[in-house]
């Protein structure tokens, strides 16, 4: 069965299905009629006779035959009779705790209070429960897209190699860049065209050329918060807190000192020692630092714009394809702010565990505190799911997939680059790396406490995870994407061909005109490696 949003008001929150006149369209209309009328658009102690609150209005009393009192036309008596009709209708069909003015006919298509979802839902015929669950029981083989920004060039190869051996997954588990690039894959798949077609859209919109990334790195996709910004810093200096103690004068003995001490033996260590007591004892330093570091100003760039909730990406997300019946299960992870643990999102109407998937869940999980601002859903916030699953390898997730024979994870964010010192490095790869290391090891984790997982439960399931290379770069370029694609498709090949059950289920069919070069030997992880190594009490 399939249920139709008969509503074009989506974002509502309305916890019951109501009858069409009570919808948030229908009762916005009736707010603006003033205070005099009742929830339902009648007045007050009509309205409450209605629903079975209080005796009947004085206007519908005494009267008799086709004789009123309160007489100012003569139709009364027939508006008696037909609200104490509907009165008894009232009564006779409450639904979930709500009265239904009308006893609907039976019929395949469903009437539904809007979901809670940021799109228009008018005219969109999206799948329920029923179905989602018979697809997601029957599911196989699915795709992980992990998060890591800039490499999701991997990603793109990994689904060029599916195509081209004829896998299509089941069901997508994705985090952070890998939910936008599982999401236009999904997209692309229920359409029938080239499976990279949506993602190539959004590579040529979000990314830049290197020759510009490198003396400007900051990518279309992370637009600035200047506004922000200003109004952080206007808020901090017309502050009493940013003029009050700028005098330190029990610090200067220090500036002095130091100062002595890098004359008399002038190291760069106590050139900074001489540096960093002067700038914390000058006034007008402190002014300045003060600012620098505490006022208000937020992340540096945003995702979602809650002023144009289908527009803020391109290409825009095609939510009739997104909720289609022959779309794979999508499941991505949400993490609420403050919360020690993720919960799930999916492409489903009215999945009694997991929330409908929009665009605000989307933006959310690519919230990375400081770099981009968080999201707020129906008065929560929400950030940056990776920092606690950097894809959704969650239970929930695995458990409502439960015939699943192959995991296809690209682990994008893998540490290929714990061998590279800070000490060579500008700020912008210095950050990457701090990224890196961290969620390169949560991925690691993931992965080895999904295993860990399917194993108790006796599940037999092929993991087949590509993993990032060494020369990949941290760039939001068109370069960097291309080249790690090369590389993506190249492992992918390699992997797929030789996966014991992926084996009778390939359909090659020739996609591209250079053959496969010989995989390059398999990258291992350090931080995987001794991740394993501390698992098993030390190597």
């Amino acid at each position: 069965m399939r249920l139709k949003i008969s509503s074009a008001t989506a974002m509502c929150s309305m916890p019951r299905c109501m009858p069409s006149s009570t919808t948030c369209e229908g009762r916005d209309r009736r707010r603006k009629k003033g205070r005099r009328l009742g929830r339902r658009g009648l007045p007050r102690p009509l309205g409450a006779w209605l629903c079975g609150q209080g005796d009947v209005p004085a206007a519908f009393t005494r009267v008799s035959g086709d004789e009123t009192r309160n007489d100012k036309n003569t139709n009364l008596v027939r508006e008696k009779r037909f609200l104490q009709d509907r009165r008894h209708a009232l009564r006779r069909t409450p639904q979930q705790g709500m009265p239904s003015l009308v006893q609907e006919p039976p019929s395949n298509e469903q009437e539904v209070c809007p979901m809670d979802v940021d799109f228009d839902t008018k005219n969109l015929t999206l799948r329920d429960y029923t179905t989602w669950k018979e697809r997601a029981d029957a599911a196989r083989i699915a795709f992980v897209p992990f998060g890591g920004g800039p490499y999701y060039g991997y990603e793109v190869g990994v689904i060029d190699a599916m195509d081209e051996l004829g896998i299509v997954p089941d069901a997508l588990l994705p985090g952070c860049v890998g939910n936008f690039v599982g999401l236009f894959y999904l997209m692309a798949l229920v359409e029938g065209g080239a499976p990279t077609a949506y993602i190539d859209q959004f590579s040529k919109v979000g990314l830049m050329r290197e020759k510009d990334y490198r003396k400007a790195p900051i990518p279309p996709l992370f637009p600035m918060r200047v506004a922000a910004w200003m109004r952080g810093f206007a808020s901090y200096y017309m502050s009493p807190q940013a003029y009050q103690d700028l005098f330190a004068p029990e610090l200067f003995p220090d500036v002095v000192k130091s100062g002595m001490d890098y004359l008399l033996n002038p190291t760069e260590r106590n050139l900074g020692i001489f540096t960093r007591n002067f700038s914390v004892w000058h006034p007008l330093i402190r002014f300045g630092l003060g600012g620098y570091y505490f006022a208000p100003i937020g992340p540096f760039g945003e995702l979602y714009d809650p002023q144009n909730p289908e527009g803020w990406i391109a290409p825009a997300i095609q939510w009739g394809n997104v909720y289609n019946d022959k779309a794979p299960i999508y499941i991505m992870s949400l993490l609420e702010v403050g919360k020690p643990t993720v919960v799930q999102a999916t492409n489903c109407i009215n999945h009694p565990a997991f929330a409908p998937l929009d665009g605000r869940r989307l933006a959310s999980g690519s919230n990375l505190p400081w770099l981009i601002a968080e999201t707020n859903i129906n008065g929560t916030w929400y950030r940056e799911s990776a920092v606690r699953d950097v894809a959704t390898l969650t239970p929930a997730a695995l458990d409502s997939l439960p015939s699943l024979d192959v995991m296809i994870c690209v682990q994008i964010m893998d540490s290929n680059d714990t061998g590279t010192l800070t000490l060579n490095n500008g700020n912008h790869n210095n950050y990457a790396l701090q990224v890196t290391e961290m969620i390169a090891t949560i991925g690691d984790d993931d992965i080895e406490q999904a295993k860990t997982h399917l194993v108790q439960q006796g599940r037999d399931v092929e993991w087949i995870v590509i993993e990032a290379q060494s020369d990949a770069e941290p760039f939001w370029t068109v370069e960097n994407m291309e080249r790690c694609r090369r590389e993506g498709y190249e492992i992918a090949m390699a992997q797929f061909l030789a996966s014991p059950k992926l084996r009778g289920r390939l359909k090659p069919r020739s996609r591209r005109n250079a053959p496969v070069s010989v995989p390059q030997p398999r990258h291992v992880s350090v931080l995987h490696q001794a991740h394993l190594d501390a698992g098993r009490g030390g190597a």
